[in-house]
């Protein structure tokens, strides 16, 4: 934090939880936030190894702990409730593929954080360019030329463009 200070950038220092809802140290999200923030960040919250389901909660315990900007980062993929942290699934690292949320399981999330309070919505390992857009789409951050599906010329390239799917988002 010392180098934010220096330079007058913001200090976003997130943490992880890997299957127990304590840090590797022992401490509880609330007052995880509150120790970083105390020691000068501007920005605290969650990253990596979680899906948005067992991220989430832990977010809502931080932001009934302090009023500082809250960051939010989970993986895009689903974790059972008995191993949250995606690297200590059988499957971690290469059959995770059935794994993967979709782009509208990914955008509840963006709207669950923002109704939390979340100032900072985004995502780590696993999401890809489509929950990002949708994230995107669902908080009103896309111009509105690109809110809605356009199709890509006189031949359709895909069966979301072959079967009109856009004609039904602009009802």
């Amino acid at each position: 934090m010392e180098r934010a200070k220096k330079t007058g950038l913001p200090a976003m220092v997130t943490i992880c939880f890997e299957n127990k809802d304590e840090t590797a140290e022992g401490t509880n999200a609330a007052d995880a936030a509150k120790t970083l923030l105390d020691a000068g960040a501007d920005i605290v919250g969650m990253n990596c190894l979680r899906s948005p389901e067992h991220t989430l909660p832990s977010m809502e315990k931080m932001r009934k702990a302090v009023d500082g900007y809250l960051a939010c980062q989970p993986v895009g993929y689903r974790t059972p409730k008995d191993k949250p942290d995606f690297t200590s699934l059988a499957e971690f690292p290469y059959g995770l593929d059935p794994l993967q949320l979709t782009r509208k399981e990914m955008g509840a999330y963006a709207l669950q954080a923002r109704d939390i309070g979340i100032n900072y919505i985004g995502s780590c390992c696993g999401s890809v360019a489509e929950h990002v857009r949708e994230m995107a789409r669902v908080l009103g951050k896309l111009p509105a030329e690109s809110r809605i599906w356009k199709k890509g010329g006189a031949k359709p390239m895909s069966a979301y463009e072959y079967y009109d799917h856009d004609r039904m988002t602009t009802k």
